[in-house]
């Protein structure tokens, strides 16, 4: 959040903006790159709790860093105590609920429960926000249709990107044998496809307005979300894997650049922080749901084909036997299959809401620094 911010106050509305939020993403992307081969390089040959521990130096670095930035200005008062205990007590219980849901049934009472306090903390939230002198999250942020519908459009985006990540490591690693470093290196093309995109994004906003970024971007992700519902124990990397994840990368790379200048586009300087707060915890929180979610469909679809199919998966390598691998790799693979549809059909989704709601103008401005309308 912080980072986006940033962007916000130090770059004015046009061309130097869309500039910083292209490298910003295409950074994004070549940092998950770095990330997913360091984290396998930590995992096969320290530990893996050598992943968490990485991000003390980054930080220390990061921290070191910020003695280059500008400081903006500063609000006084209070923090909105309240709004932060509802909000996140209320996103937490959903997802807990959503999770625990998948493992124990829809009638468990701790499920029920869980439901019912996400219910009532999620209400009284917006309730805080709107009597609060300074609220956590500003309810005039969303006033703008456009903007509200950006950050709907990318808590879908969160929803189906976050899931695909951990099915298709799944596959990689339970089904075609890949090692920590392996897997890593097999997600290059996707982190790639998302910086290449990015950075003709960041052009491309100049001219178009969101909506006709965006919802092409949106249905050629589903697209490349079929693409990998096809995949099955036996599909080749080059053949099948890599394609679905490059075209899938585009999309989504695409639709990134444009839709988060639009979630902080015309905002106020004293409400940047907060806009940019939204666009995260809306992808994060949208992440957290998507997984849960998914991973009941793809674990209820595996068990209709082999009962407990994980569970077999691993007696089968314990007990060396081909047979039960095998049939256990076919149905965690439908499973995956299944969440990859479940994805397809979220990034539709996405697709229609940013159609019918993100109805913003290009983002540029003349050289005099006065807004430029769209032609």
């Amino acid at each position: 959040p912080t980072a986006l911010s940033l962007i916000a106050t130090n770059f004015a509305e046009g061309r130097d903006r869309n500039r910083a939020m292209g490298t910003y993403a295409a950074m994004a992307g070549v940092g998950s790159t770095v990330g997913l081969v360091l984290g396998g390089l930590l995992t096969q040959y320290l530990d893996w709790r050598w992943v968490l521990l990485v991000n003390v130096p980054v930080g220390l670095a990061v921290l070191a860093g910020t003695v280059v930035l500008a400081e903006a200005g500063r609000a006084q008062g209070k923090a909105d105590v309240t709004g932060a205990a509802t909000g996140t007590a209320g996103l937490l219980a959903l997802v807990y609920a959503i999770t625990r849901g998948g493992q124990d049934g829809w009638t468990d009472p701790v499920t029920v429960t869980a439901l019912g306090t996400a219910a009532v903390l999620l209400t009284v939230f917006p309730l805080t926000q709107a009597r609060a002198r300074r609220p956590l999250l500003p309810l005039r942020v969303l006033r703008d249709r456009s903007r509200a519908g950006t950050y709907l459009t990318l808590f879908l985006v969160g929803t189906g990107m976050f899931a695909t990540f951990y099915f298709l490591t799944l596959y990689m690693q339970h089904v075609l044998g890949y090692g920590p470093i392996r897997t890593g290196l097999a997600y290059l093309p996707f982190s790639i496809g998302i910086g290449i995109m990015a950075a003709v994004g960041s052009r491309l906003v100049v001219r178009h307005p969101p909506r006709e970024l965006a919802v092409p971007g949106l249905a050629v992700a589903a697209a490349g979300m079929i693409w990998l519902s096809r995949l099955t124990p036996h599909s080749s990397y080059w053949g099948t894997l890599m394609p679905g994840m490059l075209v899938t990368a585009l999309g989504l790379g695409a639709t990134f650049v444009p839709l988060t200048l639009t979630a902080v586009r015309n905002v106020d300087d004293r409400d940047s922080g907060s806009a940019s707060a939204l666009l995260t915890t809306a992808q994060q929180i949208g992440g957290a749901l998507g997984l849960a979610t998914l991973a009941t469909l793809s674990t209820a679809a595996a068990d209709r084909r082999l009962p407990h199919a994980d569970t077999a998966h691993r007696a089968g390598l314990r007990a060396h036997d081909p047979t039960l691998v095998a049939h256990a790799q076919d149905a965690l693979t439908y499973g995956y299959t299944r969440a990859f549809l479940g994805s397809a059909a979220v990034f539709t989704a996405a697709l229609l809401l940013a159609y019918l709601t993100v109805d913003a103008g290009p983002q540029e401005r003349t050289e005099s620094g006065s807004p430029q309308e769209p032609s």
